[in-house]
């Protein structure tokens, strides 16, 4: 499966945010739909490119090289 345009820029406005929240409000979509196109990105592209916890979020290795 191809990644999706909408996915991509998802992942890289959370990546500049550092958060799910405030690319959120940013793309003024709801903080769920942000992790779904994320989760659909990882899918995608059969990785893990976030590390996700409740207070803070870290790219992988493959994230990061994704987001280079």
């Amino acid at each position: 499966m191809k990644p999706d345009l909408t996915h991509i820029l998802t992942y890289l406005s959370v990546v500049e945010h550092g958060s799910l929240t405030k690319a959120a409000a940013i793309l003024k979509i709801s903080k769920s739909v942000v992790s779904k196109h994320i989760s659909a990105l990882e899918d995608a592209l059969s990785s893990q490119l976030l590390l996700r916890s409740t207070r803070k979020i870290m790219l992988t290795e493959v994230g990061q090289h994704y987001y280079d």
